[in-house]
């Protein structure tokens, strides 16, 4: 590892952002992976109890649960944003063609 990646690495490690949990006011869906050791599930729940109305689910998987259950994740992602009624035209994106 050179020592740019290795300071990113240092930098990640030693960054806390949970003073701020409480600042964020956009529905916010927390996905864990059950056999994540790198995230274990309490840390997920933190964020989820400290996130006000924050939702946590709780896939099968482990650190990358979007690559290791593809259909699973997308199917949570979905549900979360149809049931919360998010509104994809306030969301940053491409402007549509006229």
């Amino acid at each position: 590892m050179n020592g740019a990646t290795w300071s990113s690495h240092i930098s990640i490690r030693d960054m806390d952002h949970r003073p701020l949990l409480p600042k964020i006011k956009a529905p916010t869906l927390v996905i864990a992976g059950r056999f994540d050791p790198t995230t274990p599930l309490p840390g997920n729940e933190f964020i989820r109890d400290h996130i006000p109305g924050a939702k946590l689910a709780v896939l099968d998987a482990a650190h990358i649960a979007n690559m290791e259950l593809q259909q699973a994740y997308a199917d949570t992602v979905l549900g979360f944003l149809l049931n919360e009624g998010v509104d994809s035209s306030t969301r940053p994106g491409p402007t549509p063609a006229r």
